[in-house]
């Protein structure tokens, strides 16, 4: 969950005391198919709680692979869905 809330583009974390964590981001559907593609399951909550991707805890090594993979959606899936600025 710490490792989560450092993600500049995860807008907040859910509180919870069961094995799934709850997070917002407006790039839930871009994180979705992402991850999806990468064969990592996560799942949309859109229709229950706008703007939600529901983790649910793994092992230490499906966690890692988790934020590694959060990490490159940071730098490159999110950069390149960003309104550029006109300069």
């Amino acid at each position: 969950e710490i490792e989560l809330r450092k993600l500049n583009f995860i807008n907040r974390v859910y509180p919870s005391d069961s094995n799934f964590i709850l997070i917002e981001t407006e790039f839930s559907f871009e994180i979705y198919d992402y991850l999806s593609n990468k064969g990592i399951i996560i799942r949309n909550r859109n229709s229950q709680v706008k703007n939600t991707l529901r983790i649910t805890i793994g092992t230490k090594e499906e966690n890692k692979l988790l934020l590694q993979a959060l990490q490159v959606v940071q730098t490159e899936v999110i950069s390149i869905n960003q309104p550029q600025s006109l300069s």
